[in-house]
């Protein structure tokens, strides 16, 4: 009985990891969650799996001032990237819309800045359009210790890049990436 949290904690995690995995080349988008918490530390399925899956992505909220919404979970392991989710016009019932806020508002910009890529340049898999979404980030320090990329979306960055998008591309960010480690919070060198 001790262990039960623990085992449905698993069961959860592993009928999310199996889509990803069975999928490889579909992009998922994940809201990271309104809970104020830190995915790292939480392991909330599926919002901290963008951490083993390179065709999944994980959103955080932004404010209207570029802040980290004061709802929004984070983490800077298992939360890529943010996006503005406050005060978003959204539908609601009856062919009405309201103003709505939460990561799940911040995630549609994600997967559609992804869908419009993927439809211009279907050559590019799920995998380009992660690395392209994350390397064309713009960067706030401040968001350093909420998302893996310290930054922002940048739908324009985003599209540029995804025009020249090679094989060479992935090499200059495994090398970007070996550079920017640091020993400890990223593991040993």
């Amino acid at each position: 009985i001790a262990n039960l949290p623990l085992e449905m904690r698993i069961a959860d995690a592993a009928s999310f990891a199996l889509v990803f995995y069975e999928n490889p080349d579909v992009f998922i988008t994940i809201a990271a969650g309104n809970e104020a918490s830190n995915n790292d530390e939480t392991l909330i399925s599926p919002n901290y799996l963008s951490r083993f899956f390179p065709n999944v992505i994980t959103v955080a909220s932004l404010s209207e001032q570029g802040k980290i919404s004061a709802f929004s979970n984070y983490g800077n392991r298992s939360v890529q990237i943010a996006a503005l989710g406050e005060n978003i016009v959204a539908p609601i019932l009856n062919n009405m819309e309201a103003p709505k806020s939460g990561t799940s508002m911040a995630a549609p910009l994600v997967a559609g800045v992804a869908a419009g890529i993927r439809r211009d340049f279907p050559a590019l898999s799920a995998r380009d359009i992660r690395r392209l979404i994350e390397s064309t980030a713009t960067i706030d320090p401040a968001l350093a210790k909420f998302v893996t990329t310290s930054g922002k979306i940048d739908p324009e960055a985003a599209r540029k890049t995804a025009e020249s998008w090679s094989g060479d591309n992935l090499a200059m960010l495994v090398e970007e990436t070996r550079i920017a480690k640091k020993p400890g919070q990223d593991g040993p060198s």
